[in-house]
């Protein structure tokens, strides 16, 4: 052989209905007799063609995936520096990734969320484990402090005595800035909630249907009944109230389990055997849960001993979801 000429072809061919890939190899020769001619070699690469397409579809999808997700993919290596993130960081940190490349992820928190950071995942990086789940802030470009919830996994491999030896770190983040508002709001509405229905004159008294134990009683209840509410819950009406009261009570819990409807009645209510009755309108109402099940029944009940009322038991169909 004297030299190749041209380039190295690959020529598709089919067996039946499956392809078959070969590289062909043109080389210039002179034969035995001073002619000069070509050797044309044909090398099989159906398999190397095959699994590079399967690496182009892999490396295709993993584009993808990084592009539609909301969470940020990113890597790093040993020392924490960013050797990859995925476009979506541009969306969530108002940085692109070629300016996140070569950063590490403290360089983008004050000095006091930089120490916490460190101190939370120096544990798993001592023992090369996995990051608990982290929540930080992270500061956009434009001083914005957004609250991301960040995961790691150490990469390693195993070296000539099996050994481990730590390549770096993957992971991904997301925004949950607006998650904590909402929990926030959530959390402040209850406090607001939870601060009026302890402020209101009425009692107010909620009870589990599992087992029939009142689990709630707030602080006018608590004073009618003459005991604290750490007592009080998580017993049953017939613990609580007189033998006649708690039936009653029993078996208007019973009408709104049955109809799954408001019952508004009138009942007598002694605090001790020989006390004077009071007179007392109690609404109760059923709570159910996200899937329709009802959980609790609520209860308000209105000391009316001074006003003329009728001795009446009714429902309505008014009920609370929740």
């Amino acid at each position: 052989p004297i030299g190749e000429a041209g380039s190295k072809e690959v020529i598709r061919l089919m067996r039946g209905v499956d392809e078959h890939f070969f590289r062909q190899k043109i080389i210039q020769t002179v034969f035995d007799n001073g002619v000069p001619g070509i050797t044309v070699i044909f090398e099989e690469i159906t398999e190397q063609v095959r699994a590079e397409e399967k690496l182009r579809q892999s490396e295709e999808m993993f584009r993808t995936l990084v592009s539609d997700i909301s969470d940020v993919i990113w890597a790093a290596d040993e020392k924490g520096a960013i050797t990859y993130i995925s476009p979506r960081a541009e969306t969530v940190c108002g940085l692109t990734p070629d300016e996140m490349i070569g950063c590490r992820f403290t360089d983008f928190m004050k000095e006091e969320e930089k120490k916490q950071f460190l101190r939370t995942i120096q544990p798993s990086i001592s023992a090369r484990s996995a990051w608990p789940l982290v929540e930080c802030n992270f500061l956009k470009p434009d001083g914005e402090a957004i609250a991301i919830e960040l995961s790691g996994n150490p990469i390693t491999i195993n070296d000539a005595e099996g050994l481990p030896v730590l390549l770096g770190y993957r992971g991904a983040f997301r925004n949950v800035s607006e998650r904590n508002r909402a929990v926030k709001h959530v959390r402040q509405w209850k406090e607001f909630l939870t601060s009026i229905v302890e402020n209101i004159p009425d009692m107010v008294a909620v009870e589990e249907l599992d087992d029939h134990t009142l689990v709630f009683f707030n602080n006018a209840a608590e004073e009618f009944i003459g005991f604290p509410r750490e007592f009080l819950a998580g017993k049953k009406p017939d613990r609580i109230f007189s033998e006649d009261y708690a039936r009653e009570w029993a078996e208007t819990t019973a009408e709104v389990e049955a109809s799954q409807k408001s019952l508004l009645a009138i009942q007598q209510f002694s605090r001790h055997p020989g006390s004077e009755p009071r007179m007392l309108r109690t609404k109760k109402i059923p709570l159910f849960s996200s899937t329709g099940q009802m959980r609790y029944v609520l209860s308000i009940i209105t000391d009316i001993t001074d006003e003329k009322v009728p001795d009446v038991i009714s429902t309505d169909t008014s009920g609370i979801q929740g």
